[in-house]
């Protein structure tokens, strides 16, 4: 077997499916390592094929003989489609292990998580709750209680943007979420939802830069500050409830493929 028919065999072995990828920052990270986005990639393949013949001494030479070589070698060069080599050369670089613990204290920190992954679209979710306030007995709802979640659906979207949400839980129980931007998903969120729902099946592999949330220690604003930062956190508690002390800014959500 030749080295390209084992380094193809170690590709398909290593094979990824991307779910989401945050182009922008890929192309910096790898900038800002390598001094340079990856534009194209090339490869070039050197073959060379060689015969020898040995002639045998005879009458007209001395004993013994001579061995002659001839050899030809030719190499081919073929440029591919950059396609996700970017991706590829970033984990190697990154060079990250995979965890399924969060760690005690993050600011900034770029880790490669490994855990359960849902996915929730809250700007939908607003369509959904004004066909359940108009017919609340289809859903087995009260429409009193239909009409209180959309004011309050409506109230919070104006402070926070709900838009598409990733909630990965890791192995020893621990939420933590981070918000998607639409157009960097490969697959539509609807095509998911219709086929598994909210949980996606299997481990997944997150990368992205983590925080854990702590108390600020920032001086209290006033007047009119002082009472957005009151209303925000208000809000903040009814998103999360309080319990998530973590923030993710994923860039990048694959699986491994078997």
């Amino acid at each position: 077997m030749d080295n390209t028919t084992s380094q193809s065999a170690d590709q398909a072995k290593n094979l990824i499916d991307i779910l989401y990828k945050d182009d922008y920052r890929v192309k910096s990270y790898i900038a800002q390592m390598l001094a340079g986005a990856v534009q194209s990639v090339k490869k070039q393949v050197t073959s060379s094929n060689g015969s020898s013949f040995n002639v045998k001494g005879s009458a007209a030479f001395a004993k013994g003989g001579y061995l002659r070589n001839q050899s030809e070698s030719s190499m081919t060069e073929t440029e591919g489609d950059v396609h996700d080599h970017a991706i590829m050369l970033l984990l190697k670089e990154l060079d990250l292990t995979p965890v399924s613990t969060l760690p005690r204290d993050a600011t900034g920190t770029i880790v490669h998580l490994r855990g359960e992954l849902s996915l929730r679209d809250f700007s939908s979710f607003g369509d959904i709750l004004s066909m359940v306030a108009s017919d609340p007995k289809q859903f087995n709802v009260q429409r009193q209680e239909a009409r209180q979640i959309q004011a309050g659906f409506k109230g919070i979207s104006k402070v926070i943007p709900l838009n598409l949400e990733a909630e990965i839980i890791m192995a020893d129980g621990i939420t933590v979420r981070g918000i998607l931007k639409s157009e960097y998903m490969l697959t539509d969120y609807r095509d998911l939802v219709s086929m598994y729902s909210t949980h996606l099946p299997g481990t997944w592999d997150i990368i992205g830069i983590l925080d854990r949330m702590k108390p600020s220690h920032t001086p209290p604003a006033q007047g009119l500050r002082s009472s957005m930062d009151t209303i925000a956190m208000a809000v903040k508690l009814l998103y999360d409830n309080g319990g998530i002390n973590y923030a993710l800014t994923p860039f990048l959500i694959y699986r491994e493929l078997s």
